[in-house]
C-alpha cells in the first residue's frame, strides 16, 4: 500500500503524539481510499499500530502492528525533534 505523506499532514501533525504525526494522518488517509475505517492509528518509531473493530478499546483482538520502513522511522524521529520535515511517500505492508 503506498502512502504520500503530505505538507498538509505535517503542519497538522503535533510533535510526540503517535495518533496525530504526520505519517499517522496519512496512513489513515491512505485506508480509506482502500474502503478501510480503522478505529485508531498510531505512529511509533518502527511500527504502525492499526485498531480496528467495534470496541476499540479491547485491543486484544483487534490491534494489528506493521514495521514501518528505516526511512519513515527516520521522519518520525526528525519530526519529533524538529516540528518539520519534507513530504515524502513510502510503500508498506496492506493490513489484514
Amino acid at each position: 500500500m503506498r502512502v504520500h505523506v503530505k505538507q498538509l499532514d505535517i503542519n497538522r501533525g503535533e510533535v510526540a503524539d503517535g495518533d496525530t504525526c504526520p505519517v499517522a494522518r496519512a496512513t489513515r488517509r491512505a485506508l480509506r481510499k482502500i474502503g478501510r475505517y480503522p478505529q485508531g492509528v498510531c505512529a511509533g518509531n518502527t511500527a504502525l499500530v492499526i485498531t480496528s473493530g467495534p470496541n476499540a478499546n479491547d485491543w486484544r483482538d483487534n490491534e494489528e502492528s506493521i514495521m514501518l520502513p528505516k526511512k519513515v522511522s527516520a521522519f518520525i524521529e526528525a519530526f519529533d525533534e524538529t516540528g518539520t520535515g519534507t513530504p515524502f511517500a513510502f510503500t508498506m505492508r496492506r493490513p489484514a
